[in-house]
Formats: C-alpha cells, structure tokens, sequence
C-alpha cells in the first residue's frame, strides 16, 4: 500500500525550514520504518502535478506531460468501451479576468447542482457539436468530451490550475480557445446564472479541460490502482487547497 499525501509541504509556505524544528514523534518513528524512493522532481510551470504522474504510473500508464488520459480511465473503470477514441474532462468554471492575468475559481468550490450542470451543458452542447466535440453528462462538477482533437492534446491539470493564473496554460488547440470566448458570452445571461446571482453564488463562465486522450494498449489498465510492484495508491486530499499563488511545485 502506497499512501500519496499531495501539497503536504508547499514551498511557496516557507514551510519547509520549520519542519526539522517540528516535535511529530508518530511521524519520525515512521519515517525510520520507510524507505526513501526515487524522487519526481519538476517545476511549477509542468502541467501534469507530481502526484498525477505518480498514480498514472500506479495505474501502468506512460504519458507526455499534460497528457494523462483521466477521462478515458475513468470510462474504462466503470466497464465502459472507449476504444480508441480520445476523451477529456470539461469542467465548469469561473474565471476571473483581470487586467494582467486570467483566474481559474476552483470549481469544487461552484456548489453546483445537477439540475444547473444539465442546464448548462444543454446550452453549450450544439456549440462543441460544431467543432465535432460530443459532450456528454457524467457528474454536476466534470463533463465527459470525446473527439480527435483530445489526442495528444497536453492540457494543464485542474489540481495544477485552480487557484492560479491560467496565462500559461490555456489549451493550445484554436477551436478550444474559441470556445471558450463563446461560452463566456454564452453564459453571461443564462437563466441559470441569474439563479446563482440571485442567491449570492458565482456563477459559471466557462469551462476547463483536462484529462485529454485515448487509453494505451488493451490491459495497460485493468488492474485498477494496481501495476507491477507499484502496489495501492491511497490518495489523502487534506492538503489540497489551491494557493491562489504560483511558485514551485508542490507534491
């Protein structure tokens, strides 16, 4: 069994140069059980975190950065047939669009209910439709997406992204960046979003994507979280809340 603890020493914290001065006698006595492995290392600009690539190794899967197939995985988890198509997650969203820089609201935060995510995606539907996206419902936070375009397609994490400036990592394929200009001008009126507004809420304004492409060979992934000596990956989220600040990487 493999325990991930994502964010559990942020740099960006000044953290870091407490720790030795910490009196965490349960920690240290485990800590002289454990074994250091090898470390994954990388920088804050990555758009795959550091705990994504470790459970897509847990998983047996070997992708480019930003290029993790969640979506697809998740699909196949629930013993449905992907082939070899492409798929991502579409998350709603809300930006805040400033002057310099573009903030991605993190959407767990929306509170949104499946009656307004089917709302939502309803209006938006025809518009991927156009550029050959199928959209489909999967829960009130995350969309499923499947075209060509998400092959090989490298977008940044929603764990790297929410919280942040978004600049650097805005999906570089054209039809995804129209888009989600469009929805922006889509939404601003939507019934739905009157709703929010009228309760105080924020409303949605545009979407992300992440999770993008097609799973590998047949097998790579049956095992679940199991692969090779890899063993069990338990992820402990306690720690994962966006900084709203970039700096290096946390993982």
């Amino acid at each position: 069994m493999h325990l991930l603890i994502p964010f559990a020493i942020p740099e960006p914290s000044g953290a870091t140069p407490v720790v030795p001065q910490l009196h965490l006698p349960n920690l240290q006595a485990l800590l002289r059980q454990l074994q250091p492995g090898a470390p994954d290392t990388g920088s804050a600009d990555t758009l795959t975190p550091p705990q994504e690539r470790v459970r897509a190794r847990a998983h047996g899967i070997a992708a480019a950065d930003g290029c993790i197939p969640w979506a697809a995985l998740a699909l196949a988890q629930a013993g449905r047939t992907t082939g070899d198509d492409a798929w991502a997650w579409i998350s709603p969203a809300h930006w805040i669009v400033g002057s310099a820089h573009i903030t991605l609201v993190d959407p767990a935060g929306l509170d949104l209910p499946e009656s307004e995510s089917r709302a939502l995606l309803a209006a938006m539907q025809p518009y991927f439709e156009q550029d050959g996206i199928a959209l489909q419902f999967h829960d009130s936070g995350r969309w499923l997406a499947r075209a060509k375009i998400f092959n090989h397609l490298p977008c940044a994490s929603l764990e790297r992204a929410a919280g942040r400036d978004i600049s650097q990592w805005m999906p570089t394929e054209p039809a995804l960046r129209r888009l989600q200009n469009e929805m922006q001008m889509l939404l601003y009126t939507h019934p739905a979003n009157d709703a929010r507004s009228a309760r105080g809420q924020t409303s949605v304004n545009s979407f992300w994507v992440s999770g993008t492409g097609a799973l590998p060979a047949a097998g790579a992934c049956e095992q679940g979280d199991r692969a090779g000596d890899q063993g069990e990956v338990s992820v402990d989220h306690t720690f994962n809340v966006p900084p709203g600040l970039a700096g290096a990487e946390r993982g």
